[in-house]
C-alpha cells in the first residue's frame, strides 16, 4: 500500500466486543481479541499519515456454523448452558438475536467501497 501510486488504502480487521472486556473461561480468545483490537489501534496511528486507514470491526454474539456445531456436540449440562446463553445474550441485543455473518460482510463490505471514503 506504500509502494502503490496513489499511496494508501484500508486494512480491515476482526476482533469482538470480547476484546474490550473479560469475560471467564475464554483467556485465550480474549487475549487474541485484545491484540487485534491493539495492532488494529497502532498501525492506524503509525500508517495513518501514509493514508493508510484502519478499521476494527468487532461484532457480538455472531450465530455461526461453529457455534452450531458446538451446539450440537454438547452435552445435556452445556446443551443447557448454550440455550441460556443464546437467549439471555439474544435478548440482551439491541436487535433481539444473535447477529449473523451477514451483518458483519454488510459493513465490512460498504467500508471497503468507494461509497463510504
Amino acid at each position: 500500500m506504500m509502494r502503490q501510486r496513489p499511496v494508501g488504502g484500508l486494512i480491515i480487521t476482526l476482533a469482538s466486543v470480547s476484546g474490550f472486556r473479560g469475560r471467564p473461561g475464554l483467556a485465550t480468545y480474549i487475549a487474541a481479541k485484545q491484540g487485534v483490537v491493539g495492532l488494529t489501534k497502532s498501525l492506524a496511528v503509525e500508517w495513518g499519515p501514509q493514508n493508510i486507514r484502519m478499521l476494527g470491526v468487532a461484532p457480538t454474539a455472531i450465530d455461526t456454523p461453529g457455534f452450531a456445531g458446538r451446539t450440537a456436540e454438547a452435552t445435556s449440562a452445556e446443551l443447557n448452558r448454550i440455550a441460556m446463553l443464546d437467549r439471555t445474550i439474544g435478548a440482551a441485543l439491541p436487535l433481539g438475536r444473535l447477529g449473523t455473518p451477514d451483518n458483519i460482510a454488510r459493513v465490512v463490505l460498504f467500508r471497503a467501497s468507494d461509497f463510504s471514503i
